[in-house]
């Protein structure tokens, strides 16, 4: 893991060692915070609520998709792209086994949207579980949730994704 405590007093730094920066959170922003549920791998949004493992015929989206791929020697899924979002879809038993948001019309469960700095990740969520080249993973029961971040620390794109 790349991020380590430097100190536990107010405001709790949080020292980058990929990045030779430090990121201050304030330490009570962590007392309350749940640990991941299945809850954490939904998204919602413009009236739509997205789960992962949900049955991808089952999903009311009022948009078509902009592209599908189609299953081949090289793709065993779907791949569903939408304005705001994408999705990928298991061809065995048609459920949704990532999701991958792209634009801050939607958000996570916890409230987290792209273009949201990674402290606010961090009051929400916590430290994350590992920490690798502008990216920020959480694992939860065969389930990750990343959050990439660009150089200014702004997320750029939010997945959830079956492992």
């Amino acid at each position: 893991m790349v991020i380590f405590i430097v100190s536990s007093q107010k405001p709790i730094r949080i020292y980058d060692r990929s990045r030779h920066q430090e990121i201050k959170v304030w330490s009570e922003e962590f007392y309350d915070i749940d640990t991941l549920s299945d809850k954490d791998f939904q998204i919602k949004g413009q009236g739509i609520f997205i789960e992962l493992e949900d049955a991808y015929e089952n999903i009311v989206i009022n948009e078509k998709a902009v592209s599908i791929s189609d299953v081949d020697e090289d793709h065993a899924y779907y791949t569903y792209v939408y304005e705001n979002f994408i999705l990928s879809v298991s061809p065995i038993n048609g459920t949704i086994f990532c999701i991958n948001l792209v634009t801050s019309e939607f958000e996570t469960d916890r409230g987290i949207r792209v273009g949201d700095h990674i402290s606010d990740v961090f009051k929400k969520y916590g430290l994350v579980d590992e920490n690798l080249l502008q990216c920020y993973a959480y694992y939860y029961n065969h389930k990750m949730l990343i959050f990439y971040v660009d150089k200014d620390e702004r997320v750029v794109d939010i997945k959830l994704e079956m492992i």
